[in-house]
């Protein structure tokens, strides 16, 4: 390598068996949201606290353990009740920081191949956004799951149907 060049990185995304593991083991958890603390869901799940103890806020930051970069994971507390978890988000690949236009390409790749496979296991998308930053979801019975992209991933997200019914109530009175 020669002065001024960078060394390629190789990123890492989860195979397609592994997205559709994860996708189960957090509807798995679903039942317990906004009523088990943190630490249950992480054990019921397999994950651990991030090292520095991980909490911003409302949001617990966590190892996954599936060996993906930077913390693959996250807790999202309940607004009310901080010590209870209120959704739950899982990358499904390496989080590319700080974001470069030759991550697109890989990004791309990773929310196309974690969208097959979900589609393989749930039907089509109930829900798609496309654009610079695409979506699609899965609205089931009681739960949501989400895949979305951004600049440094592509993460799966669990929530609860009331909440994001809630939350689009609760839009579209602030809306002038």
């Amino acid at each position: 390598m020669t002065e001024g060049q960078v060394a390629a990185r190789e990123w890492r995304m989860l195979p397609a068996e592994q997205v559709r593991t994860l996708a189960r083991q957090l509807i798995d958890v679903e039942p317990m949201l906004h009523q088990a603390e943190a630490a249950q869901i992480l054990a019921r799940l397999g994950w651990r606290p991030g090292a520095d103890g991980g909490r911003i806020r409302s949001v617990m930051l966590v190892d996954s353990g599936l060996g993906l970069t930077g913390y693959p994971g996250k807790l999202w507390l309940d607004r009310e009740d901080r010590s209870r978890v209120a959704s739950i988000s899982a990358a499904v690949c390496d989080n590319v920081t700080p974001p470069t236009p030759a991550a697109a390409p890989f990004l791309r790749d990773a929310f196309a191949l974690a969208t097959r496979a979900l589609a393989e296991s749930f039907g089509p998308p109930t829900h798609a956004e496309s654009g610079e930053d695409p979506e699609v979801s899965w609205r089931m019975e009681v739960l949501t799951l989400t895949l979305r992209t951004s600049p440094t991933t592509v993460t799966l997200v669990l929530e609860r149907n009331s909440d994001l019914d809630l939350a689009a109530e609760m839009s579209a009175y602030e809306q002038p």
